[in-house]
């Protein structure tokens, strides 16, 4: 049905050290996804994390959110275009054709490592 990753952390914060949980990944099959099973996931781990003493979370987010209090750039490196875009997680540019999508994110084509 769906899946979320967290780690535990110690962040500090106006100099005072604050455990965290880091949310870095959610996944729902694509039939669900209308069904709100990526809320109750999310509402599932914020019972369980402060079950276990983490009041505050870190999570990042492709979406534009309504009011954010810091914004972030950061790069991705993809493994599989073309189930990214058959998922929805990213979209191809216009006048760009998969096949040139799919060489530009292609890893270099290495046989060995040279020491």
């Amino acid at each position: 049905m769906g899946c979320t990753f967290g780690l535990p952390k110690k962040m500090t914060m106006n100099g005072k050290q604050v455990k965290i949980i880091e949310g870095n990944f959610l996944t729902v099959h694509k039939k669900l996804r209308d069904k709100r099973m990526a809320q109750s996931i999310i509402t599932e781990v914020l019972r369980r994390q402060r079950k276990l003493g983490f009041n505050q979370s870190l999570y990042t987010s492709g979406k534009s959110m309504p009011t954010p209090f810091v914004t972030v750039h950061y790069m991705n490196r993809f493994l599989n275009v073309q189930r990214l875009v058959d998922g929805k997680y990213t979209n191809l540019i216009p006048g760009v054709t998969m096949k040139d999508f799919e060489k530009k994110y292609r890893l270099p084509n290495r046989d060995g490592i040279k020491i």
